[in-house]
């Protein structure tokens, strides 16, 4: 096929570069969320029994998955998507809500699938530093315009550390229009210890 024919959002996309794995003994690497004590051995008997089941396509709507998180979170299923990792599901909102020509507020330096998923689309990716390696929201908010369609927000921030609070996250979400979706990232939510960890359940209850 003529290389021509490639859609330029295409050629423009850079290649995935993933964590180097540890090269010292006693050093975790937790950048790709990683458990470095191997696997559940409730997943490893919960995935042996479903071998059973390998000739037959799967439920597409995940049905069973859902209602089990609906029950956790007491929340509906219709609340839930679910997908090959988060990377997927971004890329599900992305293609669902995103025009070529569109703006996407981002972190710089985190997460390269906010800009992966962004330009896929044909969208425009609007960097905001990181201040002392942490999201200052008011450059988030200061930086959406008539154009801007996505906000990520990653929290705990990948690769930092660092964390917005609830009080800066709500104060971020009252100022944001309504047009604007705003996606919180929480792929590395067990390390958010702290007591001003926002809850995120909240928001989906108060739409």
């Amino acid at each position: 096929m003529n290389e021509d024919s490639v859609r330029p959002a295409i050629k423009g996309l850079k290649e995935y570069v993933p964590g180097k794995n540890p090269d010292r003994a006693g050093v975790i690497k937790l950048a790709s969320n990683e458990n470095p004590m191997g696997a559940s051995p409730k997943a490893i008997k919960a995935m042996e029994t479903c071998f059973k089941d390998l000739p037959v396509y799967p439920d597409q709507h995940s049905t069973r998955l859902k209602q089990a998180l609906a029950n956790k979170f007491s929340l509906s299923p219709d609340n839930f998507i679910i997908g090959n990792g988060s990377d997927e599901v971004m890329q599900f909102v992305a293609a669902t809500y995103l025009s070529a020509g569109e703006e996407v507020i981002l972190p710089k330096n985190v997460f390269s699938t906010y800009e992966f998923v962004t330009l896929l689309f044909d969208g425009v990716a609007k960097f905001v530093d990181l201040k002392d390696y942490k999201q200052d929201l008011n450059d988030f908010a200061q930086n959406i315009t008539p154009k801007t369609k996505l906000v990520f927000i990653c929290n705990p921030v990948n690769p930092t550390g660092t964390m917005v609070g609830k009080a800066e996250l709500d104060g971020f979400l009252s100022k944001a229009p309504k047009n604007v979706i705003v996606v919180l990232d929480e792929a590395y939510c067990e390390y958010g210890e702290s007591a001003d960890f926002p809850d995120s359940l909240k928001y989906v209850n108060e739409r």
